[in-house]
């Protein structure tokens, strides 16, 4: 039974890698054709399964030119990987509908050292929220590089980018039990997560996560040190584009992790065994 844990494991894991690797050139290519597209449902939820499919919202006007392109562009990128997915665009459904998607599901743990974590992803996923409903109506404005749009939205990615910063840091106080200190603490966080502790946990940043935070950290130090109207707005941009795609990996690298330590610590209280009854019993 365990064996066949392990193989659904890894199909599900290999199948999501494929899924937001898809899913990141459908939200890029979209972008540079004035789309906006939101990714909902499971995927964006951390729930992405062997059976799951890819749920993308798409924001804004749908004439059929604009539907036809979007249908091509998805169907392009998911071609051949098995993958279903669902189009759904916001103007077809209500708003409380397309609110309802834009929700994230607070995510449940089991193990301990995680429980006060659902809080913290829930937080940061709301204030992304936020940042979409204002851009839906004054996205023209950040455009223009208005000074109120261009603050708003940084200081929203400044607070996303704080909650993941505080989650890292609380696993590291509860996992790694070293709490980095001093002024390099905040890339020193960053460079203790990227890293595996041997008979402690793996690694929880891939290479690819850990330079999209390190940029975002970056970020956050020139909204904490600019005056509003010194933050660019094509930088702004970026890094609201950038936090929209780290997050949901940040959420699955945590969800992977804990489901890591609750496997072994499971397996752990079984002695590790193959069921042959070998742990001791009738102790004190």
């Amino acid at each position: 039974m365990n064996k066949i844990n392990t193989l659904i494991h890894r199909r599900a894991d290999d199948r999501r890698k494929t899924a937001q690797a898809c899913v990141s050139r459908i939200l890029r290519n979209a972008k540079a054709r004035g789309v906006d597209i939101s990714v909902v449902g499971s995927l964006a939820k951390s729930r992405f399964r062997v059976h799951s499919d890819v749920d993308l919202l798409v924001h804004g006007r749908t004439d059929p030119a604009r539907r036809a392109m979007v249908e091509r562009l998805v169907a392009d990128q998911l071609r051949g990987t098995n993958i279903p997915y669902d189009l759904i665009f916001a103007s077809d459904v209500s708003s409380e509908r397309v609110q309802e998607l834009l929700n994230y599901l607070m995510t449940a743990f089991k193990h301990p050292a995680f429980a006060k974590l659902s809080p913290k992803i829930d937080r940061a996923a709301k204030e992304l929220q936020q940042i979409e409903e204002y851009l839906a109506a004054h996205r023209s404005e950040l455009s223009r590089g208005e000074w109120g749009a261009v603050a708003v939205v940084s200081l929203g990615v400044h607070n996303v980018y704080n909650g993941i910063e505080d989650i890292l840091l609380s696993l590291s106080n509860d996992i790694d039990g070293l709490v980095p200190q001093g002024p390099t603490m905040h890339q020193d966080v960053l460079d203790q997560m990227s890293a595996e502790i041997a008979g402690i946990r793996p690694a929880v940043l891939d290479p690819e996560l850990y330079q999209s935070l390190s940029e975002l950290k970056g970020f956050r130090y020139l909204v904490r040190h600019r005056y509003g109207f010194d933050l660019k707005t094509d930088k702004v941009q970026e890094s609201l584009d950038r936090v929209k795609e780290a997050f949901p990996s940040f959420v699955e690298a945590i969800v992977y992790l804990e489901s890591t330590l609750t496997e072994e610590n499971t397996h752990d209280s079984d002695g590790g065994g193959d069921g042959s009854g070998g742990g001791a019993s009738g102790g004190p």
